[in-house]
């Protein structure tokens, strides 16, 4: 290959690395040097931030894209391999798709001749190197990640409702100002009894649309890694044990569901006359009575219906549908 032209691919797997380390401008001072010292003319600079180690980003797939498209580029020119890209089945099909047009992927830190059998194969075997190193340390990870959590520490973005800071390698959650609405709404639901839709449409005027049911609040922790296991965790209770079991309608002793009676049984079965919107129940309590009645917005309907005159209407139609079908007893 007569006249070299090549594009630099830099990568890092993190933002904490490209803000952090210099591994970024290290690895084009690198390439820069070999290609000065071995006649290659860079033609475009590509990367220059992070790709996740995981699942390879689009940056990396519009560089392949577009330097398989250029008729000068004809060497992709990294620091090391697994810059090139961190999972090695990809990157061999990769590799070997660059070469049919070709265009070599060229290390600036390891010498290797990609035209002969052993250089190829090289190449292939450092690419399943790094994806096993990368694998291991996942591994690595994840016992980490668990480990933290059977120890009651939360390492992840936290819920809704919470602030994190690690002090030292401590996870230290504490209740926002979110957290003190949600705080909120567990009692209205706990102590006043208020419906679902009722429910939400108060905690849509505090900005929130619904209550998140979650263990985490009343200071447990459960997690994909840890399976069914719940583990006592260390952060800011919002509400006690008590109080969620009471909105989730869960029992003290087994975490059984409650039996519940509900006041408006024909809640979300019967409709409004106007807009066919469902009817909504509420109780006039000067005057002891319950009502249905429609709670969309906009409807003009302004009609009430006494919960016990809608169910005796109902039994009497629901009378006379059965009664024409007759069971016979064989």
């Amino acid at each position: 290959m007569e006249h070299k032209v090549a594009a630099v691919w830099t990568r890092v797997s993190t933002g904490k690395q490209a803000d952090n380390n210099g591994s970024l401008e290290s690895q084009k001072r690198i390439c820069d040097e070999y290609a000065a010292s071995k006649g290659i003319r860079i033609k475009e600079y590509f990367g220059d931030t992070n790709e996740s180690a995981q699942t390879e980003g689009k940056l990396y797939h519009n560089m392949i894209e577009k330097v398989a498209k250029d008729k000068e580029i004809n060497v992709i020119l990294v620091a090391s391999y697994d810059r090139f890209i961190r999972t090695g089945p990809e990157g061999i099909m990769t590799k070997a798709y660059l070469k049919a047009k070709g265009i070599y992927v060229v290390s600036a830190t390891q010498a290797i001749d990609p035209d002969s059998a052993a250089g190829t194969f090289m190449e292939n075997m450092i690419f399943l190197f790094n994806q096993f190193g990368n694998s291991l340390r996942r591994d690595k990870a994840v016992v980490s990640m668990t480990d933290c959590q059977r120890k009651g520490n939360w390492y992840s973005k936290p819920p809704l409702g919470y602030d994190k800071v690690k002090i030292d390698k401590d996870h230290i959650l504490t209740v926002n100002e979110t957290g003190k609405i949600l705080r909120d709404a567990f009692i209205w639901k706990a102590t006043e009894g208020i419906g679902d839709i009722e429910k939400v449409q108060r905690l849509k005027g505090l900005g929130l649309s619904k209550i998140l049911h979650n263990p985490f609040y009343c200071g447990y922790i459960q997690h994909s890694l840890l399976g069914d296991e719940v583990i006592k965790g260390n952060q800011e209770i919002l509400i006690d044990e008590a109080m969620f079991n009471k909105v989730n309608g869960i029992s003290n002793a087994g975490y059984e569901h409650k039996e519940i009676t509900e006041p408006f049984p024909l809640k979300r079965h019967i409709i409004c006359s106007d807009c066919g919107g469902y009817l909504t129940g509420y109780t006039v309590k000067a005057r002891g009575r319950d009502y249905y009645k429609c709670n969309k917005k906009g409807c003009k309907g302004n009609h009430s219906i006494v919960q016990r005159n809608c169910i005796r209407s109902i039994s009497i139609v629901l009378r006379k549908v059965f009664e024409k079908y007759k069971v016979k007893v064989k």
